[in-house]
């Protein structure tokens, strides 16, 4: 078996600029190196603040891993997602939302649980609910 493969990190995005630095840099802050992120955009297309606040934010990272779509209308999450998840290029789809924040190792913990069986095909992560800052 292949110990070595990459993440397709896929992020629906709604009215959430003011969250998705937050969830962005959690992903950069990972030990572990071998993703993309794809961001579907499924902001109203009279919301062009929302979305430029969003765009600008992406191009702040300079980072060729983040790849953005603003979808021509809007879609709703389940469609969005699929569109996002049609695009992914790698191994594992990582399911991220604007507003979710990783763990330092999430991302090697999750390639490290396919590892442990062959038989493992789909892995899941906890969720915890912060209501205060997480700083």
């Amino acid at each position: 078996m292949n110990t070595e493969f990459s993440f397709s990190i896929c992020m629906p995005v709604y009215q959430g600029s003011h969250l998705i630095g937050n969830s962005i840099d959690s992903i950069r802050k990972q030990g572990f190196e071998n993703y993309e992120l794809l961001i579907g955009d499924d902001n109203h297309l009279e919301e062009k603040s929302e979305t430029e606040r969003t765009k600008e934010i992406l191009d702040s990272y300079g980072d060729s891993r983040i790849k953005y779509t603003k979808n021509k209308q809007n879609l709703g999450y389940p469609d969005n997602l699929k569109s996002i998840v049609s695009r992914a290029r790698f191994d594992v789809i990582f399911l991220m939302a604007q507003d979710d924040f990783l763990s330092n190792d999430a991302l090697q913990r999750t390639h490290d649980a396919f590892f442990l069986d062959d038989d493992i095909g789909i892995v899941t992560r906890p969720y915890f609910w912060f209501y205060d800052r997480l700083d």
